[in-house]
Protein backbone atom coordinates (compact mmCIF):
# COMPACT_ATOMS: atom_id res chain seq x y z
CA UNK A 1 0.00 0.00 0.00
CA UNK A 2 2.59 2.28 0.72
CA UNK A 3 4.31 1.72 -2.51
CA UNK A 4 1.51 2.39 -4.71
CA UNK A 5 -0.37 5.34 -3.08
CA UNK A 6 2.67 7.07 -1.48
CA UNK A 7 5.77 6.09 -2.72
CA UNK A 8 5.98 8.15 -5.71
CA UNK A 9 4.29 10.70 -4.30
CA UNK A 10 7.30 13.30 -3.73
CA UNK A 11 8.12 13.88 -7.41
CA UNK A 12 4.62 14.28 -8.25
CA UNK A 13 3.63 16.66 -5.38
CA UNK A 14 7.12 18.49 -5.21
CA UNK A 15 5.49 20.19 -8.71
CA UNK A 16 2.27 20.86 -6.83
CA UNK A 17 3.24 22.64 -4.00
CA UNK A 18 6.16 24.19 -5.54
CA UNK A 19 3.13 26.06 -7.60
CA UNK A 20 1.66 26.82 -4.56
CA UNK A 21 4.88 28.12 -2.81
CA UNK A 22 5.00 30.47 -5.82
CA UNK A 23 1.74 31.85 -5.36
CA UNK A 24 2.30 32.54 -1.68
CA UNK A 25 5.25 34.52 -2.88
CA UNK A 26 4.41 36.22 -5.92
CA UNK A 27 0.70 37.32 -4.63
CA UNK A 28 2.34 37.98 -0.77
CA UNK A 29 -0.63 35.41 0.06
CA UNK A 30 -0.31 34.62 3.98
CA UNK A 31 -4.07 33.10 4.70
CA UNK A 32 -4.52 33.28 8.47
CA UNK A 33 -4.51 29.68 8.56
CA UNK A 34 -2.15 28.68 5.96
CA UNK A 35 -0.69 25.92 7.81
CA UNK A 36 -4.21 24.70 8.38
CA UNK A 37 -4.98 25.16 4.22
CA UNK A 38 -1.43 23.12 3.23
CA UNK A 39 -2.18 20.63 5.90
CA UNK A 40 -5.91 19.93 4.55
CA UNK A 41 -4.68 20.91 0.33
CA UNK A 42 -1.99 17.31 1.40
CA UNK A 43 -4.34 15.10 2.88
CA UNK A 44 -6.95 15.74 -0.26
CA UNK A 45 -4.17 15.81 -2.68
CA UNK A 46 -3.41 12.13 -1.44
CA UNK A 47 -7.25 11.10 -1.70
CA UNK A 48 -7.37 12.52 -5.18
CA UNK A 49 -3.93 10.94 -6.00
CA UNK A 50 -5.46 7.82 -3.97
CA UNK A 51 -8.71 7.43 -6.48
CA UNK A 52 -6.50 7.32 -9.25
CA UNK A 53 -4.27 4.39 -8.16
CA UNK A 54 -7.20 2.78 -6.63
CA UNK A 55 -8.80 2.88 -10.38
CA UNK A 56 -6.02 2.10 -11.81
CA UNK A 57 -4.96 -1.45 -9.91
CA UNK A 58 -9.17 -1.92 -9.95
CA UNK A 59 -9.06 -2.34 -13.99
CA UNK A 60 -5.85 -3.57 -14.08
CA UNK A 61 -6.75 -6.37 -11.81
CA UNK A 62 -7.28 -9.65 -14.26
CA UNK A 63 -4.09 -8.28 -16.37
CA UNK A 64 -1.73 -7.85 -13.23
CA UNK A 65 -3.27 -11.26 -11.69
CA UNK A 66 -1.93 -12.86 -15.04
CA UNK A 67 1.03 -11.60 -15.57
CA UNK A 68 1.95 -11.78 -11.67
CA UNK A 69 2.30 -8.06 -11.22
CA UNK A 70 1.69 -6.27 -8.04
CA UNK A 71 -1.59 -4.58 -7.71
CA UNK A 72 -3.07 -3.86 -4.49
CA UNK A 73 -6.23 -5.92 -4.82
CA UNK A 74 -4.62 -9.00 -5.06
CA UNK A 75 -3.81 -8.63 -1.87
CA UNK A 76 -6.78 -7.53 0.02
CA UNK A 77 -9.97 -9.00 0.27
CA UNK A 78 -13.46 -7.22 -0.44
CA UNK A 79 -13.76 -5.72 2.88
CA UNK A 80 -10.76 -4.25 2.77
CA UNK A 81 -10.50 -3.35 -1.15
CA UNK A 82 -14.07 -0.92 0.06
CA UNK A 83 -12.62 0.20 3.36
CA UNK A 84 -9.33 1.74 1.05
CA UNK A 85 -11.78 2.98 -1.97
CA UNK A 86 -14.21 4.41 0.62
CA UNK A 87 -11.46 6.14 2.59
CA UNK A 88 -9.92 7.58 -0.51
CA UNK A 89 -12.85 9.41 -1.59
CA UNK A 90 -13.48 10.69 1.56
CA UNK A 91 -9.79 11.90 1.94
CA UNK A 92 -10.06 13.37 -1.17
CA UNK A 93 -13.40 15.12 -0.47
CA UNK A 94 -13.58 16.10 3.50
CA UNK A 95 -11.17 18.91 3.05
CA UNK A 96 -13.04 20.60 1.04
CA UNK A 97 -15.62 21.54 4.25
CA UNK A 98 -12.93 23.61 4.89
CA UNK A 99 -10.98 24.65 1.90
CA UNK A 100 -12.66 27.16 -0.62
CA UNK A 101 -14.70 25.01 -3.08
CA UNK A 102 -16.21 27.06 -6.19
CA UNK A 103 -17.52 26.08 -9.27
CA UNK A 104 -13.90 26.52 -10.92
CA UNK A 105 -12.92 23.66 -7.94
CA UNK A 106 -15.86 21.55 -9.55
CA UNK A 107 -14.54 21.72 -12.63
CA UNK A 108 -11.56 21.18 -12.23
CA UNK A 109 -12.05 17.67 -9.80
CA UNK A 110 -14.26 16.20 -12.30
CA UNK A 111 -11.79 17.18 -15.15
CA UNK A 112 -9.26 14.97 -12.98
CA UNK A 113 -11.98 12.18 -12.64
CA UNK A 114 -12.48 12.11 -15.88
CA UNK A 115 -9.10 11.89 -16.80
CA UNK A 116 -8.72 8.97 -14.34
CA UNK A 117 -11.40 7.52 -16.38
CA UNK A 118 -10.16 8.41 -19.31
CA UNK A 119 -7.03 6.60 -18.75
CA UNK A 120 -7.79 3.81 -17.35
CA UNK A 121 -10.85 2.26 -17.72
CA UNK A 122 -12.50 0.14 -21.19
CA UNK A 123 -13.78 1.33 -23.04
CA UNK A 124 -11.12 4.50 -23.23
CA UNK A 125 -8.25 2.78 -21.53
CA UNK A 126 -5.78 5.73 -22.59
CA UNK A 127 -3.01 4.26 -21.06
CA UNK A 128 -2.73 1.45 -23.74
CA UNK A 129 -2.81 4.10 -26.68
CA UNK A 130 0.67 5.62 -26.82
CA UNK A 131 0.51 9.62 -26.39
CA UNK A 132 -3.09 9.63 -25.54
CA UNK A 133 -1.77 7.94 -22.58
CA UNK A 134 1.46 10.15 -22.04
CA UNK A 135 -0.81 13.41 -22.46
CA UNK A 136 -3.60 12.24 -20.04
CA UNK A 137 -1.05 10.96 -17.43
CA UNK A 138 0.83 14.31 -17.78
CA UNK A 139 -2.32 16.30 -17.31
CA UNK A 140 -3.80 14.21 -14.47
CA UNK A 141 -0.68 13.93 -12.13
CA UNK A 142 0.77 17.35 -13.36
CA UNK A 143 -1.21 19.85 -14.72
CA UNK A 144 -4.17 19.78 -13.54
CA UNK A 145 -3.72 19.56 -9.95
CA UNK A 146 -0.99 22.13 -10.17
CA UNK A 147 -3.69 24.60 -11.50
CA UNK A 148 -6.37 23.48 -9.07
CA UNK A 149 -3.35 24.22 -6.12
CA UNK A 150 -2.42 28.06 -7.60
CA UNK A 151 -6.26 28.55 -7.99
CA UNK A 152 -7.66 27.58 -4.09
CA UNK A 153 -4.61 29.13 -2.73
CA UNK A 154 -5.00 32.62 -5.49
CA UNK A 155 -8.70 32.07 -4.12
CA UNK A 156 -7.64 32.14 -0.98
CA UNK A 157 -5.32 35.26 -0.80
CA UNK A 158 -8.08 36.80 -3.18
CA UNK A 159 -6.12 37.30 -5.79
CA UNK A 160 -7.86 38.73 -8.71
CA UNK A 161 -7.72 37.08 -12.22
CA UNK A 162 -9.02 36.73 -15.79
CA UNK A 163 -8.12 34.21 -18.80
CA UNK A 164 -7.96 35.71 -21.97
CA UNK A 165 -6.16 35.62 -24.72
CA UNK A 166 -4.37 38.99 -24.44
CA UNK A 167 -3.19 38.31 -20.30
CA UNK A 168 -1.46 35.27 -21.56
CA UNK A 169 0.64 36.94 -24.54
Amino acid sequence: IYERLLGRVQYKFSLIFSSIYVTIVLYDIIPNDIVIYLLLAIVAALGIAGIGYLLNDWTDYDDDLKNNKSNLFLKLNKFQALALIISAISTAILPWLYLPFTQISLVLLILELLLFVLYALPPFRWKERGILGIICDSLYAQLIPCIFAVYTFAYLGKVSYSISALNVI
